[in-house]
């Protein structure tokens, strides 16, 4: 059996185009919340566009990361922005 699920059609076209904008807003505020916890967050920004095959993170606190997969690092790079947001909050 195979479903056929089409977004557009649950939801009306302005709730569809504001979720592709704040998706959009969503990924500018992670790469701004980078900037705070990366010395070399242009890096960063290259390595998840694909223009970086490898990437090693320097921290503001020295620590150092390096990785070849983006999957580590893009899961390590949102553990550190929710810290971040986290530490704002309280």
């Amino acid at each position: 059996m195979k479903l056929n699920f089409d977004i557009r059609k649950n939801m009306s076209a302005f709730a569809y185009f504001a979720a592709k904008i704040n998706s959009k807003i969503d990924k500018i505020n992670d790469l701004l919340s980078m900037r705070k916890i990366a010395r070399n967050w242009i890096d960063v920004a290259l390595f998840r566009i694909d223009l970086k095959k490898t990437l090693t993170i320097k921290f503001r606190d020295g620590k150092v990361l390096t990785s070849k997969t983006k999957k580590n690092i893009l899961n390590f790079g949102n553990l550190m922005i929710a810290l971040l947001n986290y530490q704002r909050k309280y």
